[in-house]
């Protein structure tokens, strides 16, 4: 491709757009056994509506308020302020009391629009406390939350 259409915004398909990240540094917990909403929320505009949005979620989740529980991490988004909805369970886990688990999650996503894209998770448990995100060893360790849009083919 020559350099002038790639200065005019023809950029080839799978090309990073843009790379977000956002970092939760503490803790987040529930107790509720319905899915509620964190705290940590990542937001970005598509350059293009036809673009791809790779959401990456890193790192860890903790229950210790005496017992085990179940937790259930799901994704949400709101396009251009329109109200978050489910879009995707990120996870379903089994936890032990007194034990710290990172992850690490992705969902490529498909937005269709311009407008700003907000994602969050929402997580529940079945008993006793659950953690989110947890800085297990306090040496400032965080939960990454990445967005990257990816361009794809368009008809224009």
């Amino acid at each position: 491709m020559a350099l002038t259409q790639l200065r005019a915004g023809a950029f080839p398909a799978g090309t990073v757009i843009q790379t977000l990240s956002f970092e939760q540094d503490g803790d987040i917990t529930t107790t509720s056994t319905s899915l509620v909403a964190t705290s940590f929320i990542g937001s970005i505009t598509p350059q293009f509506s036809s673009s791809k949005i790779l959401f990456t979620l890193q790192g860890g989740q903790i229950s210790y308020s005496g017992g085990t529980n179940f937790q259930q991490g799901s994704l949400y988004r709101q396009i251009n302020s329109g109200g978050y909805s489910s879009i995707f369970v990120l996870y379903r886990r089994n936890v032990a009391s007194v034990y710290y688990e990172p992850y690490s999650h992705s969902y490529l996503d498909s937005p269709n629009t311009t407008n700003q894209v907000d994602y969050q998770v929402y997580f529940k448990v079945n008993a006793n406390t659950g953690y989110f995100a947890m800085d297990p060893t306090s040496d400032n360790s965080a939960t990454i939350m990445l967005l990257q849009e990816i361009k794809q083919w368009a008809l224009n």
